[in-house]
């Protein structure tokens, strides 16, 4: 398995001054940055359109996905891949665990749906298919590892990283050492243990 990769959500970030956020998640090693689409029916929030994607998209030469959150994805596809989303959070290419309730930023890590997330990746693991997990939710240090362990490659990172203390590129790099270490203590047992 490949060390799991930081998403950075701007969910949390100043709307104000979006390019410039970007731009600073991208300085701080993030591998990537998700726009949570929210279209007021799915969820209860309206979020980012196409155009402010496309808007930020000439600051950050890392690849942004789009979380559509939104009754009938279809629509939404076209419009966000010409904006610059490499990857839409909809098909079963990567398989979203949320670990909190959708619609909302800084909620509280819902532990008991890790168990979700190791049965999916056994699950996927059985097709033999290139399927990956993501999580999103209050993803930290201190929970990224059991996320990692549950069997997700891809962890989204929004109020972590936007409002660490200390800045942040320490924010993403505490979050590397979280997953680094983890995956070097055995991930493989851990995952056995849990499936």
């Amino acid at each position: 398995m490949r060390e799991p990769a930081i998403v950075a959500s701007v969910l949390g970030a100043d709307y104000a001054r979006l390019g410039r956020e970007v731009a600073e998640l991208e300085t701080a090693g993030v591998d990537r940055v998700q726009w949570d689409i929210m279209d007021g029916r799915f969820v209860p929030n309206l979020s980012f359109g196409a155009d402010v994607v496309a808007a930020c998209r000439g600051h950050t030469t890392v690849p942004y996905e789009a979380h559509l959150m939104v009754e009938d994805p279809d629509p939404w596809l076209q419009p966000f891949a010409d904006a610059g989303c490499d990857t839409a959070l909809v098909q079963v290419d990567v398989l979203l665990v949320m670990t909190v309730n959708p619609g909302f930023g800084g909620q509280a890590y819902l532990e008991t749906m890790e168990g979700k997330g190791a049965e999916a990746r056994r699950l996927i693991e059985g097709t033999g298919l290139p399927i990956s997990i993501e999580v999103d939710g209050d993803i930290s240090a201190a929970t990224a590892p059991g996320a990692v362990r549950a069997g997700a490659e891809l962890l989204v990172a929004g109020s972590a990283i936007l409002t660490h203390p200390e800045g942040r590129a320490a924010a993403v790099a505490q979050l590397r050492r979280a997953i680094t270490t983890t995956t070097t203590t055995g991930i493989h047992s851990k995952r056995e243990e849990a499936g």
